[in-house]
């Protein structure tokens, strides 16, 4: 007809979105920490398009207890790539059973890549000492019915939870 035809080629490359990388800054290899010792983490996630989450994952027996998300903090909708990510563990006893952490680091399109953060764990043998503040006197004299103050001082070298329940009691750590 007419000779409106027109041909022509279309060239473009098409980005396939990659893993995100996450690299494990602190603790360094070879660190040992003690049973109830705060450890410091450093994270450094590396992402093409954007990071969405960071964070570790706590395992016992290869079962997951908890995750930790570090970044975003709150009032942020994403993560800098390349940025440090920092933040802090408790270290769980393993008497119940071997732990494990992996960092994580969640890219935009949710893809997520872990890497374990080794350290070795040893045990706090050393049990803490507890005594009896409040009532000051060894013998109680109370009426049916009628109640009194309990106040038990806690100190161990290591950690003592800031605050412990037994029995509808609450005590506190004092340290």
């Amino acid at each position: 007809g007419y000779g409106n035809i027109r041909n022509t080629n279309w060239n473009y490359t098409v980005k396939q979105d990659s893993l995100p990388e996450i690299s494990v800054r602190l603790p360094s290899s070879g660190s040992r920490y003690y049973e109830g010792e705060l450890v410091p983490i450093s994270l450094l996630p590396f992402d093409d398009l954007g990071i969405k989450e960071v964070g570790y994952h706590v395992y016992r027996n290869d079962n997951k207890l908890f995750s930790a998300q570090l970044a975003p903090k709150s009032g942020h909708s994403s993560v800098e790539s390349g940025a440090y990510v920092n933040g802090t563990y408790r270290v769980l006893s393993s008497k119940q059973g071997e732990v494990r952490l992996a960092a994580y680091v969640v890219d935009s399109s949710g893809q997520e890549t872990t890497k374990d953060i080794s350290f070795e764990t040893l045990p706090d043998n050393n049990a803490p000492a507890l005594s009896v503040a409040q009532p000051s006197k060894n013998i109680i004299e109370i009426r049916p019915g009628g109640g009194f103050q309990f106040k038990g001082v806690a100190i161990d070298d290591k950690f003592i939870a800031d605050d412990i329940w037994i029995d509808d009691a609450n005590v506190q750590n004092l340290r």
